[in-house]
């Protein structure tokens, strides 16, 4: 058996994914994920678990022997990986980057559950509605939306919830509360999240580096739509001409081409518009700017002339 282990021989295939382990009992344990089967319980409390070494791990929550303090902030952790893997946060070391897009992690799990995002893969489906996920928590969270046992609904506008917390967070939209300030420039936030989204603008932070050419964002978001720039992918299409585009505000200002409508007259020559931005443009024809502007554009006889 322990030969598997250099050989790489993985005989045993879970029969709802595919997914192939090299012993019985790995399978076996995987293979609760599917069917959602919890055969160990906490005596304390009847919290249910997929494998025993999880429930032995949950009792020690019951227990007041808390072995291993983080020297940082004193957290009490009952078993030594636990204050490790707490301690990452502290000294934000992330050995594990992305090769996609370069974002690097504290734990190899949470890179592993991150390359989904790139390869598009989803492999839990909910058996109530269909939509997919990419690990088995996101689905028993999303689960919870379709019983009636642990839905959470916003008392303002019926908006339901996995956890109460995300109903508390969701109710700040209604409230308009603001309790994150910045230190720099003293603007609020509703989320602490978009407040260190925010603080790379004071501290001009590029965590996101592109692989390619190397330049560096501040935000994930920008970074996903340079690399489109590489990948050469226009996702927008029109809709009139056929005609594809990399960013929506492009598609918008090019959709106003086949508009019949055009809003914005020039008072001189009565010459519609469908933007503000090219009416500017052509009113530097009538008041001489764009000569100034482009004087190697300039036509000497046209000049004479005006």
């Amino acid at each position: 058996m322990h030969l598997k282990t250099h050989t790489g021989e993985k005989p045993y295939a879970c029969p709802d994914c595919g997914k192939r382990f090299s012993r019985r009992s790995n399978m076996a344990t995987h293979y609760r994920t599917h069917t959602g089967e919890k055969p160990f319980a906490c005596p304390k409390c009847g919290k249910r678990f997929t494998q025993s070494s999880h429930m032995v791990t949950h009792q020690r929550t019951h227990s007041t022997d808390k072995l291993f303090t983080c020297p940082e902030c004193k957290k009490c952790f009952t078993k030594c990986f636990q204050l490790h893997d707490h301690f990452t946060t502290h000294v934000r070391e992330r050995p594990f980057p992305c090769t996609k897009c370069g974002k690097a992690f504290s734990w190899k799990s949470n890179l592993k559950r991150h390359l989904k995002i790139h390869t598009k893969e989803e492999p839990f489906p909910c058996s109530h509605c269909g939509k997919t996920f990419t690990c088995i928590t996101s689905l028993k969270k999303h689960e919870k939306l379709h019983s009636s046992q642990g839905a959470y609904s916003c008392p303002e506008c019926g908006k339901q919830f996995s956890s109460s917390s995300k109903v508390k967070s969701h109710l700040k939209t209604h409230s308009g509360e603001k309790p994150f300030q910045c230190m720099k420039c003293g603007k609020r936030f509703g989320w602490n999240s978009n407040l260190k989204s925010h603080q790379k603008v004071h501290t001009r932070e590029k965590p996101f580096r592109c692989l390619t050419c190397g330049r560096c964002f501040g935000w994930k978001s920008n970074l996903t739509r340079h690399l489109k720039v590489h990948a050469n992918e226009k996702p927008l299409v029109c809709q009139e001409c056929g005609r594809k585009f990399l960013w929506s505000r492009m598609l918008t200002r090019h959709l106003k081409c086949h508009s019949i409508q055009k809003r914005h007259r020039c008072p001189c020559c009565g010459k519609g518009f469908n933007d503000t931005f090219d009416l500017k443009r052509h009113m530097r024809t009538h008041t001489g700017e764009w000569r100034q502007l482009m004087p190697f554009l300039a036509c000497s006889v046209c000049l004479s002339r005006k």
